[in-house]
């Protein structure tokens, strides 16, 4: 059975979707030896973290390195294409994810929530509630107009 190894914990329904692929193991830790030890034996390693180069030279069964989300920064691509390994990625996989990050931090930034937060804990409650006066809402801003045109599916409150 091929051995499938992921830097992080996936999602159950990934989990379950990779299970009549091979057997998904998730690495024990996130340093160079105990990567490259551990994929030794892999197929296929799905990437959350970044991998050292020397990972490539030492997994004669490896096949893939798929990036578990977009961009390819976490992958040696030169060390993976040298070895013979299939870089990928999956830059849609985790998009509703990274729109409601996207949409709560431009409203903990417009509504100055940290700064809030910490005034009410330290100074107490009148302290904390001044700053709902001069915080601005996201109402006005350029992205709340591209909202439905830029992030249709990602980011609507009627899908969200």
């Amino acid at each position: 059975m091929r051995k499938i190894l992921s830097t992080h914990p996936l999602h159950p329904r990934a989990t379950s979707m990779l299970a009549g692929a091979g057997r998904l193991v998730v690495a024990s830790a996130l340093d160079a030896k105990t990567l490259a030890a551990e994929a030794k034996d892999a197929d296929i390693v799905i990437v959350r973290a970044p991998l050292p180069p020397e990972l490539f030279a030492g997994a004669s069964l490896l096949r893939a390195a798929i990036r578990h989300g977009a961009g390819l920064d976490m992958i040696p691509v030169e060390a993976a294409t040298a070895a013979g390994v299939l870089v990928a990625n999956v830059p849609a996989v985790n998009a509703r994810s990274v729109a409601e990050h996207v949409v709560f931090t431009a409203l903990a930034l417009l509504r100055r929530f940290r700064i809030m937060d910490r005034d009410l804990r330290a100074k107490g409650w009148l302290a904390g509630r001044r700053l709902r006066v001069v915080a601005t809402t996201l109402r006005s801003k350029p992205c709340a107009a591209m909202w439905p045109t830029a992030w249709p599916t990602a980011t609507s409150p009627r899908t969200a």
